[in-house]
């Protein structure tokens, strides 16, 4: 039943967030809690598969603003995870289209804010455009690589395609190694470039959208 999947996976996600210093994003849970998240994630996928797209939907905002909440701590989602979980454990009644507006606008506010404050704070890559290639440098770079592994972690946390698990599997640990070799001491312009050639070649086989995202080039 799909309330008591919610609880479930709201419950993970808690646990799995509060391990103090822990931080799921970064690969910081053990194995068995990667599992039960999971495994929740599916279980309300599954419970919510035959409801009608309005109530689908609703669902899947949820689970974003769930997920970003807790498993990247993320506090500004807090009020849009709320507000999903009130909708979809109230056995009593299923959401209208004003509660799936509502939850859409509650999630995309707090999407514009968060990208905000990951800007004032420097945390997120510069934004790309077409198809043209930047030139960065480490603080860039390691901001991309970052980038790049909360996007994939997150699509395979939440399901994804079967590219998209692949590449957490396999892209994942390296960027994971990358993104800390990068941020422990300062590195030379070759050493920045050897990382950026390996990036590309780890990155070829899984690359969609954000085609050229590893697409760049080191200045000192």
């Amino acid at each position: 039943m799909l309330a008591f999947a919610v609880v479930e996976l709201h419950s993970a996600l808690v646990a799995a967030s509060s391990g103090g210093e822990r931080h799921p994003a970064a690969g910081d849970c053990d194995a068995d809690t990667v599992a039960r998240v999971r495994g929740a994630v599916a279980e309300v996928t599954n419970a919510a598969a035959g409801f009608p797209r309005r109530d689908r939907e609703v669902v899947d905002r949820w689970k974003h603003a769930a997920i970003m909440r807790y498993w990247h701590r993320r506090d500004v989602f807090a009020v849009a995870e709320e507000f999903g979980r009130r909708l979809l454990i109230d056995l009593d009644r299923r959401p209208t289209g004003e509660d799936l507006s509502d939850m859409r606008d509650e999630v995309e506010h707090a999407a514009s804010v968060d990208l905000a404050a990951l800007e004032a704070t420097g945390d997120e890559p510069t934004p790309l455009t077409g198809t043209r290639r930047s030139t960065v440098g480490q603080t860039e770079l390691v901001k991309r690589i970052r980038g790049d592994r909360r996007r994939i972690a997150a699509a395979a946390l939440l399901g994804g395609s079967a590219t998209q698990r692949v590449a957490h599997r396999r892209l994942v640990p390296w960027l994971v190694a990358a993104e800390a070799a990068l941020a422990d001491a300062p590195i030379s312009r070759e050493g920045l470039a050897d990382i950026a050639d390996q990036w590309r070649v780890w990155r070829a086989p899984f690359a969609s959208e954000l085609n050229d995202w590893a697409d760049v080039t080191i200045v000192a």
